[in-house]
C-alpha cells in the first residue's frame, strides 16, 4: 500500500454493516488452493444448469424440440458477459435491490 486509505462508497459500507452485501471477486480469488471454486465461466455455466432444471421441473409438458433446445444450451453459446448481466439482474431483483442500488454496485 502507499499510504493512502481505500475510498469505500457509502453504499457498500451500508451493506457491509446490515449483512446484504454479496461481493463477486475475481475469479483468481477463489478459484486457487486451498479452494478451487469456480471460474467466473464456470459459475455461470452451473446458474445456467440450475436453470435448465427449474425449467424442466416447472414444465414437465414442454416439447421435445424445446426441451432439446434448451439442454443444448452452453454458457458460450450466450456470452459469459451476457449471461453474467442476466444473473446480476436477477439476483439483483431476487433480493430486492433497487435499479440504483444495482447501478452504485454494478458501476463501482
Amino acid at each position: 500500500m502507499n499510504g493512502n486509505p481505500v475510498m469505500i462508497p457509502e453504499a457498500r459500507r451500508q451493506g457491509v454493516s446490515q449483512k446484504q452485501l454479496v461481493a463477486f471477486c475475481g475469479a483468481r480469488t477463489s478459484a486457487s488452493p486451498p479452494s478451487y471454486l469456480l471460474d467466473w465461466i464456470g459459475f455461470n455455466d452451473a446458474i445456467l444448469q440450475e436453470f435448465k432444471h427449474g425449467a424442466f421441473s416447472a414444465r414437465s409438458d414442454l416439447a421435445a424440440v424445446i426441451r432439446s433446445e434448451i439442454e443444448t444450451q452452453r454458457v458460450g453459446d450466450i456470452g459469459v458477459e451476457t449471461l453474467s448481466g442476466l444473473n446480476v439482474r436477477s439476483l439483483s431483483t431476487t433480493f430486492g435491490c433497487g435499479n440504483a442500488a444495482r447501478a452504485q454496485f454494478c458501476t463501482a
